[in-house]
C-alpha cells in the first residue's frame, strides 16, 4: 500500500508522541481488530452522535457512529487523506461492534479542550494564535475540498497547551462531509470556501496555497485506494465511486475556487 510518500513540506500534526507514532499504522488499518471497551456514558462529551470514550490496553480513543455507517466511513476517508497531507486530523479506524458500525478516533493528546472552552481564556488564545493561524489556514483548503459543512462548531476542534512543544490542535468530526451533501449524485462544484475556523484567524495566503498545491499533487490512485477499500458494510459501492470521482473533480477546481 503506497501512502505518505509525497514528502510534502507541511506537517502540522501537533499531536502527542503516542498519537504520532501510531498514525502510519492506523492509516494502513481499515477495520480495527482490537477489543475496545467503552469508558463512561455515551453522549457525555456532547454532540448529536452520542459518542463515547473507549480503551484497549493503554490506547484511548473516541467512538461514534453518527447514526449511519457511511458517516463513519466519511471520518475514515478524511483521516487518511489528512495523514497523507500532513494535516491535523487524528488517526482513525473503523470498528464493527456487533450490529453497530463505528469510527474510533485516537485521542491526539491529553489535557484537551474544545475550542469553545479554550477561547474563554484570552491569554491562552494569544499564545495559540501563531500556530493556530497556520493550522486554520491549511484546513480552509482541506475542508473546502471535502465539503465539510460542520466545521463552524465550537466542539469540532480541540486544542492543548500541555504538549512538550507547547501547542497542539486537532480538527475532528467529518461525518457531515463528502457524500453527506452529495448522496450518490455528482458532487457540488468546489465553489464555497469553508472556514477559516476559528473565525478570528486571518488566513495566511502562502500556507493556503501550499496546502492546495499538496492536494493537487496527491495522486488520483491514492484517492482511489483510500475510498475504494471502505467495506460494503460501511458504504455501498455507488457512493464510494461517486466520492472518488467527486474528490478528483473538486481537487481540480480548488485553486480557482479559493481565488489562487
Amino acid at each position: 500500500m503506497n501512502f505518505a510518500l509525497y514528502n510534502f513540506r507541511m506537517d502540522i500534526r501537533w499531536f502527542s508522541d503516542e498519537a504520532r507514532d501510531c498514525s502510519a499504522e492506523w492509516r494502513a488499518t481499515l477495520v480495527s481488530a482490537d477489543a475496545w471497551q467503552q469508558i463512561g456514558q455515551a453522549g457525555a462529551a456532547g454532540g448529536e452522535a452520542e459518542g463515547f470514550f473507549v480503551q484497549c490496553g493503554s490506547v484511548e480513543g473516541y467512538a461514534k457512529d453518527s447514526g449511519g455507517a457511511f458517516r463513519a466511513a466519511h471520518e475514515k476517508i478524511a483521516s487518511d487523506l489528512a495523514f497523507d497531507l500532513g494535516l491535523p486530523v487524528p488517526p482513525l479506524v473503523l470498528w464493527e461492534d456487533g450490529a453497530a458500525r463505528r469510527a474510533v478516533s485516537r485521542l491526539p493528546f491529553t489535557a484537551a479542550f474544545k475550542w469553545d472552552h479554550a477561547r474563554q481564556a484570552p491569554s491562552a488564545v494569544t499564545r495559540m494564535m501563531p500556530a493556530l493561524t497556520q493550522a486554520a489556514s491549511a484546513m480552509v483548503a482541506f475542508d473546502s475540498w471535502v465539503e465539510n459543512i460542520d466545521r463552524i462548531n465550537g466542539g469540532n476542534m480541540i486544542v492543548s497547551l500541555a504538549l512538550p512543544q507547547g501547542f497542539g490542535c486537532a480538527y475532528i468530526d467529518y461525518a457531515f462531509s463528502l457524500s453527506h451533501g452529495w448522496g450518490c449524485a455528482p458532487a457540488n462544484p468546489t465553489s464555497i470556501r469553508r472556514g477559516p475556523y476559528p473565525e478570528e484567524v486571518i488566513v495566511d495566503g502562502a500556507i493556503l496555497a501550499e496546502t492546495v498545491f499538496a492536494i493537487e499533487k496527491l495522486p488520483s490512485t491514492t484517492i482511489e485506494e483510500i475510498v475504494r477499500r471502505i467495506p460494503d458494510a460501511f458504504m455501498e459501492e455507488q457512493r464510494r465511486e461517486n466520492i472518488v470521482a467527486s474528490l478528483v473533480t473538486r481537487r481540480d477546481q480548488l485553486r480557482s475556487s479559493l481565488g489562487l
